[in-house]
């Protein structure tokens, strides 16, 4: 963001963040181009010590309560160590926003707070072959059941560590007695019990 733009708090937190990325050893890149890391978890937990994961959250549990726009002067700043350092950054962000608008207090307890602090992570399932990352593309489906829902579809690029994880999965439908055409978050906090239909149409 051009700094003419920026107010005091935005220009601090530009250098704040610029002084962050300027500590991150350029090993970790390396290891993660040759796929000798496959998840950072200890750049994640780094920017959560720093505080700068979630800056839009209420403080409560753990941002800062800050604006769209100081979240974009930090990722700006993230983008300097690359897409897939800069797209794990924005992750707590993207699955965090689900669990503040829809989830519980105690979920934001749970899940919200422990993210923000880095001692849980998240990932994110929206890609689909057809559709791409098109929030209104997609075409997985919900089926609710007794006890929870069937979600039935394919997923591509799912983005985040292997494991124990906060998932957000994005279907397209809610298949309910009045079908609902909209998309809605799902997420696990644990490894999810998958059945898998390998078959390709």
């Amino acid at each position: 963001m051009l700094s003419f733009l920026m107010d005091e708090r935005q220009k601090s937190l530009q250098e704040e963040t610029r002084t962050f990325v300027k500590g991150v050893d350029k090993q970790l890149i390396l290891d993660m181009d040759a796929e000798r890391i496959t998840y950072p978890a200890g750049y994640m937990r780094e920017l959560a010590e720093a505080n700068l994961l979630g800056l839009r959250f209420p403080r409560e549990y753990g941002g800062r309560g800050y604006g769209w726009s100081e979240e974009v002067v930090a990722l700006e700043e993230i983008g300097y160590l690359g897409t897939s350092l800069a797209c794990l950054y924005s992750l707590p962000s993207i699955v965090g926003e689900a669990i503040n608008i829809f989830g519980s207090q105690q979920q934001k307890e749970d899940y919200l707070k422990a993210t923000l602090q880095g001692k849980k992570f998240t990932a994110e399932a929206l890609t689909e072959p057809r559709g791409g990352s098109d929030f209104f593309g997609a075409t997985t489906t919900a089926t609710k059941t007794q006890g929870g829902y069937v979600l039935n579809g394919q997923k591509r690029f799912i983005v985040g560590p292997k494991g124990p994880t906060i998932l957000w999965f994005m279907p397209e439908q809610m298949k309910t007695p009045s079908p609902i055409r909209a998309s809605a978050p799902f997420w696990w906090t644990g490894d999810p019990v998958w059945k898998l239909n390998t078959s390709m149409v």
